[in-house]
Order: C-alpha cells, then sequence, then structure tokens
C-alpha cells in the first residue's frame, strides 16, 4: 500500500527531481572524453518513453548514492550523437541503456529501463563488488 506524503515533503521530493533532470542534459559531442576513471553513459532517445522515466525514479536514487561520487552518469541522444567514437562492445538496440565506461571503454550494460534498486544492483553485479 502506498503511503500518503505530506505536502511539503512531496514540494520537496518535486523541488529535488526536477532540479536533478535539469542539470543533466543528453550529450551531443562526444568527443570529450570522461573527466573520471569511470562513468556511466545512460543512451536514450527524444520521445522514448522509458527514458524520462528513468530520469525521475533512477538518476535521483543513484546521485544521492556514495558510488555517483565516483561513477558520474552522462546522458547521451543517440540520434544526435555520433557513438563510433564510444569503444562500444556492440550496437545500441534499446532505450535507455546505461553503458558502464572504465578508461572510456564498456564494461557492461544495463538494457532497458530497470527501478532504481535494481539498477544498484545490476551496478555492483556488473563491477562485482556490493
Amino acid at each position: 500500500m502506498f503511503q500518503r506524503l505530506n505536502r511539503p515533503i512531496l514540494a520537496l521530493l518535486a523541488l529535488i527531481t526536477v532540479a536533478s533532470a535539469a542539470q543533466v542534459q543528453a550529450a551531443r559531442d562526444l568527443s570529450i572524453p570522461a573527466q573520471r576513471e569511470m562513468e556511466i553513459l545512460v543512451m536514450e532517445v527524444p520521445g522514448c518513453k522509458y527514458c524520462p522515466l528513468f530520469r525521475e525514479h533512477v538518476l535521483p536514487a543513484y546521485t544521492a548514492s556514495p558510488r555517483a561520487r565516483d561513477m558520474p552518469i552522462r546522458f547521451v541522444d543517440v540520434s544526435a550523437a555520433d557513438t563510433s567514437k564510444l569503444k562500444l562492445t556492440s550496437p545500441i538496440e534499446t532505450v535507455p541503456t546505461a553503458v558502464l565506461m572504465r578508461n572510456n571503454k564498456e564494461i557492461g550494460r544495463i538494457e532497458g529501463y530497470v527501478g532504481p534498486s535494481d539498477f544498484g544492483r545490476l551496478i555492483s553485479a556488473i563491477l562485482g563488488r556490493p
């Protein structure tokens, strides 16, 4: 059963979600290399039904996690970006797809929308650690 949230808490959650989504734009120019050893590239396209749900549900939970400091998320609009510049193991066929990159090379991916807890669990499985 869902619990009713009081209005101030609901307003704060909405503000955090909007602020997080506004800070993260889809990259079009992939010639800029990652600023860190590890990053997650979330592949999306305009009109995708599940891409906004990823930003709404998964992004706030992930950015609040300690792991996000060492492995930030960057969104990539695959309809506008030249993904051939990325060292991917296979083409992107499903959106959203979260691609884990280490030193600008793919080490794993999560295809399709998964909720926040599953996303964290799958990231840990790819990295081989809790």
